[in-house]
């Protein structure tokens, strides 16, 4: 199943939704880097409560937890397999 990725066109100066994008279509996306950044964010969160930054920093997590749900088999599975706490 694939995913959803949002791509802008130099040459043609457009942008779309690619609803055929698969999840492994960008290197940063890969399941393990969606687990580790959703860990920092986590830590960042904590970092910041309370502060004038936490909103930026829940608006950052929300688009990787956004990012997870489109790869969620996938990441599911590499937490397993690895061991990675999340």
């Amino acid at each position: 199943m694939g995913g959803c990725c949002f791509t802008v066109s130099r040459l043609t100066q457009s942008a779309y939704v690619d609803i055929a994008a698969g999840p492994r279509d960008k290197p940063y996306l890969n399941p393990r880097s969606l687990i580790l950044s959703a860990q920092a964010l986590r830590r960042g969160l904590a970092a910041t409560n309370g502060t004038i930054f936490q909103s930026r920093v829940n608006k950052v997590y929300f688009s990787v937890l956004y990012s997870i749900l489109w790869n969620w088999d996938a990441v599911v599975h590499e937490a397993i397999a690895l061991s990675i706490p999340w």
